[in-house]
């Protein structure tokens, strides 16, 4: 085995450093012990010169630990801590030999001096050593005493067995030492490669961290985008919305309410997709919320398909609807938005890939046994390539498409976000064959039945009323301030409308209003302020008002943030005639106990 290979210089280095700055404190210390022996059992002169070279062999290494430390290159300093730590140890083991033999034969101290090279061969095996040649030249002065030592005395005795003995003791040492050594080199390794292991753990972490905040940032970025987007596209959309309903209730022909019916339409289902867009922003988070309604399923898809048959017959192809199954089954509770963004998701998939021929959308819904569900079952078929069975799974997966799918352009993602959508409504999507060539597309739903039909929202009733709701409106937006006009002109209100929230502010506190809508973003004040204004004024008059905020900000930290400043509620744009209504009843009912409450005084 060859560690060194494993494991960077510079680490290994530092491991070393580190064993031999624990080191050389004890031997020192043991310097000082073997210095006062010598001064007691034989000669000051010898011990002091053997207390010099230890201090002198030590300080050597103390300063090539240094040296070795700052060295820019760590294979030179290896190189350089490798030959001053042999030379240190056989320089000091050469010393300690010489002084056992000038005990053993210079004094009568003939066991003391063998005890002195015996403890000094294990002394000196036990030490760190950077190869076997560090350790071999370590214990070989010792050992070489010992066996001059040992002969000398079975020589002497006329005794063998005296030798072999010394002998095999001298050669069980070493050996136990030699593996302790092996042992403890490998340990120094091992230790250098997990320090190692712990840095390039430290730097993925120190990555992973970077990328976290990289990815929030991103997050962030692409929340404030949505954010913008959501609210550019909500305000004219506002507009679009309220003014085809305002079309809608005029005195037009069968043909323009026909058409105004379809503006209106078109901008419903593109509100739907806005929010179910803004949803996704939140699949990851895991924090995407069903909205489910009662929808009859017939009147969506004959929308998707009305919306679509142009562009597909411009395209030289036919697009059939068949719905199959009890027409009560179709009237569900189902997320509208999330239902038909997978729709029009798969369908304009088969538009993009589909070269001629018809394409169909088959609708297929079946009561349970208890008349409590409907298993709704919906399959768009093309005349595309077709999906090879191996790419099946694999294309609704984010950014996976087939070859013929990266031909026809496209991100990836429609068929991912489908899939998402119709898996968190508890269904599952995929695709097979199609008889004739192409692809069909399915998914499956199983579904509660609605209880009623579904119905447009009413307009409130406000005959039961005394006097008509007065409602002071803060918009800048002309467009906007024409439609809260179109959509409360049959509320039997009297509506004031304002351009800024200092103007909101001013009119309210000159008049009696029973509610207050406040967009959020005006020029000169902001919503958000006026409210806050009006709220202190409420507090040191002790009349509260009803007010909303009117505002294309919808997302959940926006809504949380105009409650928290004092908001009663939030009307988002564009306006849902069944919120709006739901807000004007709620005034209607404060304004009627109001009136109640005066009457009640009047009398006493």
């Amino acid at each position: 085995m060859k560690p060194a290979r494993k494991t960077s210089d510079a680490l290994l280095l530092d491991a070393f450093i580190q064993e031999y700055r624990g080191f050389i404190p004890v031997r020192l210390t043991t310097v000082a012990a073997i210095t006062a022996m010598i001064a007691v059992f034989a000669s000051p002169i010898v011990a002091a010169l053997y207390g010099l070279a230890g201090c002198v062999a030590y300080g050597a290494l103390y300063q090539s630990l240094r040296k070795a430390k700052q060295d820019d290159s760590a294979s030179h300093g290896m190189r350089l801590l490798r030959l001053t730590s042999g030379l240190t140890m056989t320089f000091m083991s050469l010393s300690v030999a010489l002084v056992g033999l000038y005990l053993r034969y210079s004094t009568k101290y003939v066991v003391e001096g063998a005890l002195l090279l015996i403890g000094m061969l294990v002394f000196g095996a036990l030490q760190p050593h950077m190869s076997r040649a560090s350790f071999l030249a370590c214990v070989a002065w010792p050992m070489a005493a010992l066996t001059f030592i040992a002969a000398q005395v079975g020589l002497h005795n006329h005794d063998p067995v005296l030798f072999l003995g010394i002998m095999l003791f001298i050669v069980g040492v070493t050996s136990m030492t030699m593996r302790h050594s092996m042992s403890n080199r490998r340990l120094i390794y091992l230790r250098a490669r997990l320090s190692g292991k712990n840095v390039r753990l430290k730097a993925t972490l120190l990555e992973a961290k970077r990328h976290r905040a990289e990815a929030e940032a991103a997050s962030l970025a692409k929340s404030n985008f949505l954010a913008v987007t959501s609210h550019e596209i909500r305000t004219p959309l506002n507009a679009v919305l309220g003014l085809g309903e305002g079309l809608r209730r005029e005195a037009i022909t069968e043909r323009q309410r026909e058409l105004a019916t379809g503006v209106v339409d078109a901008g419903a289902m593109l509100l739907r997709l806005l929010n179910a867009v803004l949803d996704l922003s939140q699949i990851e988070q895991g924090k995407m919320a069903l909205r489910a309604t009662t929808v009859d399923l017939r009147q969506t898809l004959n929308a998707i398909a009305g919306l679509w048959r142009q562009r597909v017959e411009d395209r030289g192809l036919t697009l059939t609807l068949e719905e199959e199954g009890d027409p009560r089954a179709f009237l569900v509770e189902v997320d509208l938005g999330k239902l038909e963004q997978t729709v029009i998701n798969l369908v304009s998939n088969a538009v993009k890939f589909s070269e001629a021929g018809d394409i169909r959308i088959v609708a297929r819904a079946t009561p349970s046994a208890d008349g409590l569900r409907s298993h709704l079952r919906v399959e768009v078929l093309d005349r595309g390539p077709g999906v090879d069975e191996a790419d099946r799974e694999r294309v609704f997966a984010p950014f996976e498409q087939t070859d013929g799918g990266r031909r026809a352009g496209g991100a990836g993602l429609g068929l991912a976000v489908s899939r998402a959508m119709i898996e968190m409504m508890g269904g599952k999507i995929g695709c097979s064959p199609r008889q004739g060539g192409g692809t069909c597309f399915w998914f499956t739903l199983d579904l509660p039945l609605a209880t009623s039909p579904s119905a447009e929202a009413p307009l409130p009733v406000t005959a039961s009323s005394e006097r008509s709701l007065r409602i002071l409106a803060a918009e800048d937006n002309a467009a906007n301030r024409e439609v809260l006009k179109v959509l409360l002109q049959s509320a039997c209100a009297s509506l004031t409308i304002v351009d800024d929230g200092a103007e909101a502010v001013a009119a309210a506190t000159r008049g009696d209003f029973d509610l207050v809508l406040m967009d959020a973003h005006m020029p000169r004040m902001d919503g958000v302020e006026a409210l806050r204004l009006l709220r202190d004024q409420e507090r040191q008059s002790g009349v509260r008002r009803l007010i909303y905020m009117l505002t294309a900000n919808v997302f959940d930290a926006d809504v949380q943030r105009y409650l928290a400043a004092g908001a009663d509620g939030v009307l988002k744009k564009p306006i849902e005639l069944v919120e709006l209504y739901a807000c004007l009843e709620e005034a209607e009912q404060i304004a009627h106990a109001q009136t109640d409450t005066l009457g009640r005084l009047a009398q006493v």
